[in-house]
């Protein structure tokens, strides 16, 4: 709903209809949430903002269009947007079930004229307000609306002509009228006015053991499921060193070596919690996908069987066994178990994609399978992919090829041709590669296909010719590939993708040995910084020299090298790279600012507070170092000047240090939101030594009264204020 605020702007407050989301889920807290104004009622334009202060205005002026600005909107099903520090509450992270389907529906809308919310349902929201029920409504409806007391009483009844957005109020004011866990009915549906809140625990028990086995593995599977792997691993280790029994501990273990791709581990952990639990769904279906990996056929189906046991995978396992026996040319099992994995799960599409293979290729009718998929997938590329196969016409093939649209069209040919590859269907993943963007990828998984050929060594010829720009290979199926492609080549293309692939997951060590195993000088940048990103030794240095060198004057490759100088605090090198660069290239403001830095480094702050002036820092969530630089400069410069005794001066910089100028790549949040402990103890400081006693112990008591935040640095200086003032007592607690 919008509400007037009482500094003349307006709110946007937006709040969920579940019943465990009641209350505003974004109020106006000046900050950091969907704001509503409207700026430019002249050209009828309403703006959503990240705040009404500058902090958010700052991002109008960069609209490239003529619609304002844009609305960020969340959903989902989850009470917050999870991060690792979740993990410490009640609210810990979920995961995906393999070959899972989940489907829901939510309703976002606004209302208007409530003063809060009491209920909510498809049809508007409802408020009570001491005797007077307040509706928004969602929809058109006439009908009778009913109001029901705690007492079974209808206190109300009449027929009303509701419209979206036109408020209604209804008194309600009864000698005997007990609105507490009263219903309003209309058109049947209920708006309740009982109380809803919820007891759910928001906190976590205190003498909840972190570090015991069932702690670290709690903590191990959150990294896990957040994506964080190489973090997740020594967690989940760690567990079972303190219980050597503790299965979910292994089953993880077991998930995280097989996306490592050590199938051998993957299996062995698998193996150890299956000596403990013979049907552990979890363990059982990571043990038929390293038993797959590793060629043990019976065991693979032996542990998805297993798996099929629950519920939760069963529909996992099936699909894994109809593949398997697919791959066989055992069509008949295969379409058995394809059936079998629809059971828990009718909208598998997987499941339903490998039924229609079987049948087509059985010549069997598939027309009743092309409607279940597409009521599930409108654009399901494999079922596009099919009806070119079925009869290679132009239009099919246009089709197909014109629906991928994505940022990098060839992963989704890829993702479609190593799905058929793995079914054992050659013929099929060739034709989606010959339809596919050509690039270094694919050409390699081409010449791999049709390494019996002569085709193979062409494919290969013309790899050798074409750019590693773009190519970031993350499928375990590509490591097969890319070790058969390296063994038929010196090209050190195919090398340095391995181990990109090896690195993305979790094998750095492994990654690491492949790219030193390349002695020659590769005459490509990034090649250097991968390198360098998983070497902690000396070498570190020369490769980022040498992304320099062959980097076409890329801004990236002179930050690296910048960077990695000032992390060595050898300032004066870093300031010989990153001078010259950003003096060629004044509009480059990510190394402006870096340079700003390394001038600061230097003790170069007049020069720093020049190049401040000029550099344009573009808005960016998340940005604030520029205009940190900005007040650290502007702050050292003050305190150069105090100890000049040039009080003028100081306070003039000082005076600049409270300005949030707009090319620093930040707007001015509200005053109470800004942490000005630095400038007020700084000007107290010039008061106080130029004599000006009460101005100086006015400013000395803002700084020790402030309430900003105790976890900055600024603290310290609320610390040295409390002693000026002499309260000692105050300053140490």
């Amino acid at each position: 709903w919008i509400e007037n605020n009482f500094d003349g702007s307006k709110s946007f407050h937006i709040v969920g209809s579940h019943k465990s989301y009641f209350g505003a889920l974004w109020k106006d807290e000046n900050f950091g949430m969907i704001r509503y104004s409207e700026r430019d009622e002249k050209l009828g334009r309403k703006f959503f903002s990240w705040a009404l202060s500058g902090q958010g205005s700052i991002w109008e002026d960069l609209l490239t269009d003529k619609d304002g600005q844009y609305i960020e909107m969340q959903s989902g099903r989850l009470f917050n947007q999870n991060s690792i520090s979740s993990s410490l509450t009640p609210f810990k992270q979920t995961s995906f079930v393999p070959y899972g389907t989940d489907v829901w529906r939510e309703y976002w809308y606004s209302f208007a004229g409530t003063n809060g919310v009491t209920d909510a349902n498809e049809f508007g929201v409802i408020s009570l307000k001491a005797h007077k029920l307040i509706i928004s409504p969602l929809q058109f409806i006439n009908d009778t609306l009913i109001v029901i007391d705690g007492n079974d009483k209808i206190v109300h009844k009449a027929f009303v002509n509701l419209k979206p957005m036109k408020t209604v109020v209804i008194d309600l004011l009864g000698e005997n009228t007990n609105l507490q866990n009263a219903v309003v009915t209309i058109a049947g549906k209920n708006w309740t006015i009982n109380d809803q809140e919820l007891e759910r625990p928001l906190i976590a028990p205190k003498d909840f053991d972190r570090n015991s086995a069932f702690g670290l593995y709690l903590y191990a599977r959150d990294l896990a499921w957040l994506k964080n792997y190489a973090d997740a691993e020594p967690k989940a280790v760690a567990s079972i060193r303190k219980d050597e029994n503790f299965i979910p501990s292994f089953v993880l273990l077991s998930h995280l070596m097989y996306r490592k791709m050590n199938y051998d581990s993957a299996f062995y952990y698998a193996k150890k919690a299956l000596s403990i639990d013979t049907y552990d769904a979890k363990a059982n279906y990571y043990y038929g996908l390293a038993a797959r990996k590793l060629n043990k056929k019976y065991d693979a189906l032996d542990g998805f069987e297993v798996a099929a046991l629950t519920t939760e995978y069963r529909s996992a396992a099936y699909t894994e066994m109809s593949k398997i026996y697919l791959s066989e040319l055992n069509y008949d099992k295969s379409f058995e178990y394809a059936e079998k994995s629809m059971r828990n799960n009718m909208q598998n599409v997987e499941g339903l994609q490998l039924q229609y293979l079987i049948n087509r290729i059985r010549n069997k009718d598939v027309s009743g399978l092309i409607k279940k998929i597409e009521s599930i997938e409108a654009l399901n590329y494999f079922l596009l992919f099919e009806k070119y196969w079925n009869n290679k016409s132009e239009i099919e093939r246009n089709r197909f090829v014109s629906s991928i649209r994505d940022e990098m069209p060839y992963q989704t040919f890829l993702e479609l041709a190593i799905w058929y590859h793995s079914l054992n269907r050659n013929d099929e993943a060739n034709q989606v590669l010959n339809l596919a963007p050509q690039n270094l990828e694919i050409l390699y998984w081409k010449a791999f296909l049709n390494q019996k050929t002569l085709k193979g060594n062409q494919f290969l010829d013309t790899a050798k010719l074409m750019s590693a720009d773009f190519i970031f290979p993350f499928r375990e199926e590509s490591e097969e590939v890319l070790l058969w492609v390296s063994g038929k080549t010196t090209d050190w293309k195919p090398r340095y993708f391995l181990a990109l692939l090896n690195a993305s997951r979790n094998n750095k060590e492994k990654a690491q040995m492949i790219l030193d195993s390349i002695n020659i000088e590769v005459p490509y940048a990034p090649f250097y910084i991968v390198r360098a990103s998983l070497n902690i030794n000396a070498s570190l240095e020369k490769n980022l020299k040498l992304s320099v060198k062959y980097g076409n004057n890329s801004w990236r490759y002179y930050n690296y090298l910048s960077r990695y100088y000032l992390s060595k605090h050898n300032y004066e090198e870093a300031l010989n790279v990153i001078e010259p660069f950003y003096k060629k290239n004044p509009g480059n403001y990510v190394s402006g600012m870096l340079y700003v830095r390394t001038l600061m480094r230097n003790n170069q702050y007049e020069q720093a507070n020049a190049v401040l002036k000029d550099l344009k820092v573009l808005p960016f969530e998340g940005a604030g170092e520029g205009r940190r630089l900005y007040e650290e400069t502007k702050l050292v410069l003050a305190l150069n000047e105090m100890q000049k005794n040039n009080y003028a001066e100081a306070l003039k910089y000082l005076n600049e240090a409270r300005e949030w100028p707009a090319n620093m790549g930040v707007g001015k949040p509200y005053d109470n939101l800004i942490d000005a402990r630095p400038e007020d103890f700084f000007e107290a400081l010039v008061m106080h030594q130029s004599g000006q006693v009460e101005r100086a112990k006015k400013l000395f008591e803002k700084v020790a009264n402030d309430r900003q935040s105790v976890s900055s640095n600024n603290t310290l200086l609320q610390i040295a204020a409390l002693n000026y003032l002499n309260k000692n007592t105050d300053a140490d607690s």
